[in-house]
């Protein structure tokens, strides 16, 4: 959120996470954030790791990472990661029964 108001003067920032379904019944979990800054070019310039950090470690789980911008068109980040056995659990209760 820091790079939103600092660098894009994003007026507006919006970040949700979700639990999607595949037509098939498995869940994945969908990580969005975006603003209505000024944009960037895709990819965007160099001077940093974050998103190549964000990017590595979503992949090192087997999931997605996008990044949607472009000049006065915002930023958006969106990260999806599949359940995997032992690190991600969706849809259940760590109370006990």
């Amino acid at each position: 959120m820091p790079d939103a108001s600092r660098h894009a003067a994003a007026r507006r920032i919006r970040i949700a996470l979700t639990e999607q379904r595949a037509t098939d019944g498995t869940p994945s979990i969908v990580f969005c954030a975006e603003d209505d800054g000024c944009g960037t070019m895709v990819p965007p310039p160099a001077g940093g790791f974050g998103l190549a950090g964000m990017r590595e470690r979503v992949q090192s789980l087997g999931g997605q990472f996008a990044i949607e911008s472009g000049p006065g068109a915002g930023f958006r980040v969106r990260a999806t990661i599949s359940p995997i056995a032992g690190r991600v659990t969706v849809g259940a209760s760590t109370d006990a029964a």
